[in-house]
């Protein structure tokens, strides 16, 4: 179960640089499920091991902060809005703690870097398309006079 779910963070981290690149409707960006499927895969297998690595002191400061976020609903002037920040830093704040549980070795994560490093790739690509495919400005690399 470690591995398959060392596998979907690692698929995670590779969909971040390119996450709006793919949407579902009424769901959101495909990184967002991917995400989903990381976290639960990630309890999962810190179930199935029975470890559960002790925090560093960044990860209290880190809840502490997310608990503060969520707090400030109480004197917030945009409500709605706070509660958009604050589900994005407990988002934030899960990822970090699967990343501490599951990519504990160097090896490991240095392949969440190469995943990441990967994924921009993708952005690359896309960009490169564009630039390619349209009449841009910067086809020759250098912008055109107006």
């Amino acid at each position: 179960m470690g591995k398959l779910a060392f596998a979907s963070l690692w698929l995670l981290v590779f969909a971040m640089s390119w996450e709006d690149a793919i949407t579902i409707a009424n769901f959101g960006t495909s990184a967002r499920l991917i995400g989903m499927l990381s976290g639960v895969l990630g309890l999962l297998a810190i179930i199935e091991s029975g470890r559960v690595r002790r925090p560093a002191p960044g990860h209290i400061l880190m809840a502490l902060f997310v608990l503060l976020a969520a707090g400030s609903y109480l004197w917030s002037l945009y409500p709605e809005g706070t509660v958009t920040q604050t589900v994005t830093y407990i988002q934030l704040f899960m990822m970090v703690w699967l990343i501490w549980q599951l990519a504990s070795r160097g090896r490991e994560q240095t392949r969440l870097m190469q995943a990441y490093v990967l994924g921009t790739f993708v952005s690359g690509m896309t960009l490169s398309t564009y630039l390619l495919f349209t009449r841009s400005p910067f086809i020759n690399g250098t912008p055109a006079r107006g």
